[in-house]
């Protein structure tokens, strides 16, 4: 599904090592939304919130994009720091997240990249709605919103700033 997402805002990859780093609050997300960190090239990964619920009450999990796979559950959680670290000489990419922005963990399995399309392997984020008409978790679905903060990219490249 992230393939077809349209909210997409992508920085190529810079350098032979880079990171990625991003805030989300998603406290007005609403059932049915999906938001997060992606690596792209020919293949699309992502990491992210996801807003399920039940009885109108919206649950925040913690999820990777590969394939939907729940983490965990948000309970209580407004604000989530996501991260993905690229190494290109050994083609290794994972994504780790933090609750309070210093302590990271890692976040599903790492996974290999391959250039593609017209950019070659870029990291960004996203944002996208999954509702099923035929199941909907609200008589009346409004759009909620989320937000994106304090995105620093770091490289091995000129002027990247990491070492």
């Amino acid at each position: 599904i992230l393939r077809n997402a349209k909210n997409q805002l992508t920085q190529k990859l810079m350098g032979y090592r880079s990171e990625a780093t991003v805030t989300l609050d998603f406290s007005a997300m609403t059932p049915g939304e999906r938001a997060g960190l992606e690596c792209i090239g020919k293949q699309f990964h992502g990491a992210g919130i996801m807003i399920g619920g039940t009885a109108g009450k919206p649950a925040a999990s913690l999820y990777v994009e590969a394939d939907s796979s729940v983490v965990f559950s948000l309970d209580g959680q407004q604000q989530i720091f996501l991260r993905l670290t690229a190494d290109t000489t050994s083609d290794d990419f994972h994504f780790s997240y933090s609750l309070d922005g210093n302590s990271y963990a890692p976040l599903g399995e790492p996974f290999a990249m391959q250039p593609g399309f017209w950019k070659g392997i870029r990291p960004g984020i996203y944002a996208y709605s999954v509702r099923d008409a035929a199941q909907p978790l609200s008589p009346a679905p409004t759009s909620g919103r989320v937000w994106f903060g304090n995105f620093i990219y770091r490289h091995d490249g000129p002027a990247g700033g990491l070492e």
